[in-house]
């Protein structure tokens, strides 16, 4: 393993070195050949994810394979905040950023993985920070609840990078349903990461959805003290949430003067029928896209447009969009990304204009733009 080689400074010495000869243009394979290091494949995934990475600080012990399955920093502090208390078990602690967070709220963490290769680097990214609250284990989770207590119990099961569907009983390790059962045997106050595509119920949850930058990110369950609502959303940077009973009903309209798209958090969760108050007026096209004859903010608003016309007819719409001195259009809807590129080139084929302009497909055309975009 690689700390058994090096220690972490030695280790971030040698990334530092692979970084300096990428940024001098020097390619992987050369690297490997020059520096002649142990572990230099290792060392170079490492480099990689620190320069990929988007979510996390760039100083992380991590492979591009954890990079991708890494909790946001955002999504981690939120979470933390949510399981603050004295004993906390984490299972599925993969490289440590939620067992970083979970540090600062809790008195005392266990960190347990079944990957001994995760706990090495999970170890050394807390040493990084100077946390010393947190026991390590390289161990199967279910063991770590027959012979641990707490207050609260996470978890962040391993699952396959793609599947076609998501199975509660056979997508996850380890086993969800046996996890929930030896869990309750110290507390009811669980938390369980699921992928939010996921379609099973958990009656009895809560089930927050959390978006970053108004792009969907994490779906976490809560049992017990720690359930608040049957569904709740947040939104981050901003740190907004909204809770309550999913899918209730909303005022229908065509479109209005104004239209909002709606956070995918919020949609996910069935909560867009909240976002209305007496003062906006607000109504609804579809869950993720309201309509107003007035401009209204709101946090869990994606983005706001003003309408410009719609179009029964795709003839009616691409008049409109020249008429409107279009060049770019951005097009919204229920699209595949194989289509999406075909019809994006029909709305724009002839076009010479330099706005850009957005389509929102359905049994009607609705052309808008932006609101504050500069006119030219």
């Amino acid at each position: 393993m690689l700390f058994d080689t090096y220690t972490q400074a030695d280790a971030d010495q040698h990334i530092r070195r692979i970084q300096d000869l990428w940024a001098k243009g020097v390619f992987a394979e050369k690297i490997a050949e020059q520096l002649k290091i142990e572990h230099v494949d290792e060392l170079l995934s490492i480099a990689k994810a620190r320069q990929a990475s988007e979510k996390t600080a760039k100083d992380y012990f991590m492979l591009e394979e954890d990079l991708r399955f890494a909790t946001n920093e955002l999504v981690a502090e939120h979470r933390a905040k949510r399981l603050a208390c004295n004993t906390l078990i984490e299972i599925g602690c993969g490289i440590g950023i939620q067992t970083i967070a979970f540090a600062k709220t809790c008195k005392k963490v266990i960190a347990v993985d079944i990957d001994a290769r995760k706990v090495a680097y999970a170890k050394a990214n807390a040493a990084k920070r100077k946390i010393t609250n947190v026991t390590f284990l390289a161990e199967d989770g279910l063991q770590t609840l027959k012979t641990h207590q707490a207050d609260v119990i996470f978890c962040d099961p391993g699952r396959p990078a793609a599947e076609e569907v998501r199975d509660i009983e056979t997508s996850f390790s380890p086993h969800v349903p046996t996890l929930i059962k030896e869990a309750k045997k110290t507390t009811e106050n669980i938390a369980i990461e699921l992928p939010p595509q996921i379609q099973t119920d958990f009656p009895g949850w809560e089930l927050e959805f959390t978006s970053v930058d108004h792009q969907l990110n994490r779906l976490t369950a809560y049992k017990g003290a720690l359930a608040k609502a049957e569904s709740s959303a947040c939104v981050l940077p901003q740190g907004v949430c909204v809770s309550g009973m999913a899918n209730k009903g909303f005022a229908e309209s065509a479109p209005l003067q104004y239209l909002f798209e709606v956070d995918p958090a919020v949609i996910k969760a069935g909560l867009t029928w909240k976002l209305d108050q007496p003062e906006k007026n607000l109504f609804r096209i579809t869950d993720a896209l309201l309509t107003s004859m007035r401009d209204a903010e709101s946090p869990f608003f994606k983005a706001r447009y003003h309408v410009i016309t719609v179009a029964k007819k795709f003839a009616d719409a691409k008049a409109i969009l020249k008429r409107e001195k279009a060049g770019k259009v951005i097009l919204h809807g229920s699209i595949s990304n194989e289509q999406y590129w075909h019809e994006r080139k029909k709305f724009e084929e002839g076009l010479a204009g330099t706005r850009t302009l957005h389509v929102f497909l359905g049994n009607e055309l609705i052309v808008c733009r932006l609101l504050n975009e500069q006119i030219r």
